[in-house]
């Protein structure tokens, strides 16, 4: 979706400022931080996504 395109592309931007800016300290956060939100966006994916995906038909 573009709601987790967006997301990633904005952690990836955070990331590479604190690369550029040294700031190892607040990596482990911003790691939290987007794995909190990627799970809430998979979440809403999920529930949007037809039940038979989730079925096998073999």
């Amino acid at each position: 979706s573009a709601d987790a395109r967006a997301l990633a592309m904005d952690f990836y931007k955070q990331l590479q400022q604190l690369a550029i800016d040294k700031n190892h300290a607040d990596v482990a956060l911003l790691m939290r931080t987007y794995g909190i939100n990627s799970g809430i966006m998979w979440q809403s994916l999920r529930d949007k996504m037809p039940v038979e995906l989730g079925h096998s038909n073999t």
